[in-house]
């Protein structure tokens, strides 16, 4: 899929599913081509991903529809599968499954350690889920076990697995087996994540072409930009804390300040941990500024091979709108 240049809408799910519908529709009504959805329960805010995506899928036409992201120690590689193909009779090529290894919203409230074999998990995961996708009859034991699991039904179209990535490890899984990945990568950072997946997709006689290269990011536009940084700056906080010490490193980022701002959000003392964010950190892990600033980065991502630019957008319907119109149109125009 190099060359190919697509947005995407990451949404919490912290609405009543028709609300979040909603902002789907729009989303598709403004030039974007797929939605993603967060999997965050039992998290306090998070309503279910299963119900939100079945709503969004009845309620749009078009838009492509993900999870972002599911693991698979709250949901076996089964269910899902189950869950994407009954999805997929509903919304035909319109179904994809973001997959990572979880984090502290999902896995503490239920009292899993993060994490047990993260990488072997997800690894195992996924080639379970897509064994019983393809229509196999599977038995594996391992960290994922399966006994004589079958499907009697299954999708007519493959639907795609994108992988979560925020370090290096995780960046070669994508290119090893992934469809596609849902990165959170920093702009310094960008041309090296490349480097990384194409090492995993090298390792596995792939070509880049078959990956959509996704890339998660807060984003706002403004006037000026300290309007547009005040709206991504909590954002861009939570993204900052929870990216890998090595991309941190590489970006020059002082760790003293990175894992003060992580102890004061682990507290809960959110704006003492924005305070500590220097504009360099905003502007690397957000697209935010006037729009012609961000039309400006936009190109910078895709021109390093990203192909899928993912916004996270704080100002809801109002937001999604001024994406389309200052960001997507010129694009497609």
């Amino acid at each position: 899929m190099a060359g190919k240049r697509t947005f995407g809408l990451n949404l919490a799910g912290f609405s009543p599913a028709l609300d979040t519908a909603k902002l789907a529709k729009t989303a598709e009504t403004h030039g974007f081509e797929h939605v993603w959805i967060a999997d965050e329960n039992p998290s306090p805010l998070c309503r279910d991903v299963i119900v939100n995506m079945t709503t969004v899928a009845l309620k749009t036409s078009k838009i492509k529809v993900g999870t972002g992201i599911c693991n698979f120690y709250t949901r076996h590689p089964a269910l899902l599968a189950v869950f994407a193909s009954t999805l997929e009779e509903m919304a035909p090529g319109r179904v994809a499954i973001g997959l990572g290894p979880g984090g502290e919203m999902p896995l503490k409230p239920l009292g899993i350690k993060m994490w047990e074999k993260p990488l072997a998990t997800v690894r195992e995961g996924i080639n379970v889920m897509n064994r019983v996708l393809a229509g196999e009859t599977v038995d594996y034991d391992g960290l994922i076990t399966a006994h004589s699991l079958r499907l009697s039904f299954h999708p007519k179209t493959k639907i795609p697995v994108y992988l979560a990535a925020r370090s290096p490890k995780f960046m070669q899984l994508v290119g090893e087996l992934a469809d596609g990945s849902l990165l959170n990568t920093p702009f310094h950072y960008i041309e090296t994540a490349m480097s990384t997946i194409r090492e995993g997709a090298s390792k596995a006689e792939r070509s880049m072409h078959e990956l959509d290269v996704g890339n998660i990011l807060p984003f706002a536009v403004a006037e000026n930009d300290s309007e547009a940084k005040k709206k991504v700056r909590h954002l861009a906080t939570f993204m900052a804390a929870f990216t890998s010490i090595s991309v941190h490193e590489t970006l020059g980022t002082k760790i003293e300040r990175l894992t003060t701002i992580q102890d004061y959000l682990q507290k809960g003392r959110d704006v003492e941990a924005m305070n500590l964010m220097t504009d360099e950190m905003i502007d690397e892990f957000s697209v935010a500024g006037k729009p012609y600033e961000c039309l400006e980065r936009v190109e910078q991502f895709f021109k390093a091979g990203v192909t899928q630019m993912i916004f996270v957008i704080p100002d809801g319907e109002k937001g999604i709108i001024s994406a389309g119109k200052d960001i997507i149109s010129p694009f497609k125009a």
